[in-house]
């Protein structure tokens, strides 16, 4: 019943969303992203507004969404009890906090890494809201981990632009995997989050 009542209530996110979208004139490109059968996706995107959350998935077509429902995310341990946003980010899209105690004493990897069985990811490698697109902060190496522990895991870099206060243009690119790991990830954390930008 749980399950249900978050697919439905993703779906309605997705056309308020829409209808936002639409009255907002914002843009969206997805052209860049073509779906494969087979494929994992995590949907990884830089960080401007608390909503990117919801913003991410619910500007994607209805027929990607529906291939790629149900979603979730890391969120922010204050976002998780700041109203309305969680409302949304609690049950409608189960995302889970980045804070260990708000995860029942796992490490938000720990949850990722079975979550990931079962839903599409949206990642925010910067950790923080990043309004002014600042490309040399620190960056978390979780997604990469994920990548080279699931053979069939595609990144699809994700770019998210504020053209207005209303106003955002949200660009979904080609998706691709890393073709060798080594013991040092975080090179491959600043090549995925270079795909983001460019």
């Amino acid at each position: 019943m749980k399950k249900i009542f978050s697919i439905l209530s993703q779906y309605f996110t997705w056309l308020a969303f829409r209808i936002y979208f639409l009255i907002s004139f914002s843009k969206i490109d997805y052209s860049g992203f073509k779906l494969k059968h087979g494929r994992k996706y995590i949907l990884v995107a830089n960080h401007i507004t608390r909503w990117d959350a919801l913003l991410v998935p619910t500007a994607l077509p209805i027929s990607y969404f529906s291939k790629l429902i149900p979603f979730s995310c890391i969120a922010e341990k204050k976002y998780m009890k700041l109203f309305p946003i969680n409302f949304f980010l609690k049950y409608s899209y189960n995302c889970f906090s980045n804070d260990i105690t708000g995860n029942k004493g796992r490490k938000p990897l720990e949850v990722a890494k079975l979550y990931l069985k079962k839903y599409t990811l949206v990642i925010f490698p910067e950790k923080r809201i990043n309004s002014k697109m600042n490309k040399n902060l620190s960056l978390g190496i979780g997604v990469i981990i994920l990548e080279r522990d699931n053979l069939n895991c595609y990144l699809v870099p994700v770019k998210l632009e504020k053209i207005s206060f209303f106003r955002f243009k949200i660009t979904f690119k080609e998706p691709f995997r890393h073709s060798k790991f080594t013991n040092d990830l975080y090179p491959l954390i600043k090549d995925t989050m270079g795909r983001v930008y460019e």
